[in-house]
């Protein structure tokens, strides 16, 4: 029988693989007896004197690699205490935000209230009408208002959040 005819009688396994690993003498591993002494000689570094020309070479190399790495520590401080200060503005100017949506959804509710007040004291329906239309209008130009409000404390918010990353960025491009 051919090889690729006993390929398909013994397919090989998981099960036959290491059968055969444990079975067979070429594959097994051999046994290191703890007090034996691994010979590392073969992977020393030759002894050798190194020239002074790279010797210098390996100083400056050594130098350049000192003088980037304390760069790029301060850089890496500036940008840290950048984004420090983003993030507090941040935060800052969420609460501003909130605060700002609780106010508006205080007038809002005391104007509903008032509307649903003064309804109440209608007495025929062109008045309760007109009433309604006005209360309409009213609440149309407040919720306009105050999305422009909410808009412009929006991009306050971002450009107060990004000026000290905008500053740290131009420090450090001179760097």
């Amino acid at each position: 029988a051919s090889a690729v005819d006993k390929k398909e009688q013994y397919p090989v396994n998981d099960v036959s693989a290491r059968n055969e690993a444990d079975n067979n003498p070429k594959n097994a591993k051999p046994e290191i007896n703890e007090n034996q002494a691994v010979e590392t000689s073969l992977f020393e570094w030759p002894k050798m004197a190194i020239p002074f020309a790279f010797r210098g070479l390996a100083e400056q190399g050594a130098q350049g690699v000192r003088e980037s790495s304390e760069k790029m520590k301060a850089v890496s401080e500036e940008m840290t205490g950048a984004l420090s200060e983003s993030y507090l503005t941040t935060a800052k100017g969420a609460a501003d935000y909130g605060l700002k949506v609780i106010q508006i959804a205080n007038a809002n509710t005391a104007s509903a209230l008032d509307f649903v007040g003064d309804l109440m004291t209608t007495k025929s329906m062109p008045e309760m009408m007109q009433l309604s239309t006005a209360q309409a209008r009213k609440t149309l130009e407040a919720a306009s208002a105050q999305s422009v409000e909410l808009w412009q404390l929006s991009q306050r918010i971002a450009t107060e959040s990004a000026e000290p990353i905008k500053q740290a960025s131009r420090v450090l491009t001179k760097v």
